[in-house]
């Protein structure tokens, strides 16, 4: 459901139809990701119940959460 939204709010980039109204959308979206970011996170450390892995979890779960944002361009470059 978050991915839908996500994906409804990034729509507002698309169809601004002028400056104010893309950062006005450009904002909304940064909140609403961080937000949920920032949630998953602290679900993530109330879930876990064994301090001693709760570093590789949390390396994980940056490696997940980034991984799209570094994997994107480069097959965006080979689709050219």
């Amino acid at each position: 459901m978050k991915i839908i939204r996500i994906a409804l709010l990034g729509l507002a980039f698309v169809l601004a139809p002028s400056q104010g109204t893309f950062l006005v959308a450009a904002m909304c979206f940064g909140l609403a990701f961080g937000t949920a970011n920032g949630v998953e996170l602290a679900v993530i450390l109330l879930v876990r119940r064994d301090a001693t892995r709760l570093g590789r979890d949390l390396g994980f779960f940056t490696a997940v959460t980034t991984a799209p944002y570094v994997l994107v361009p480069s097959i965006a470059t080979l689709m050219r």
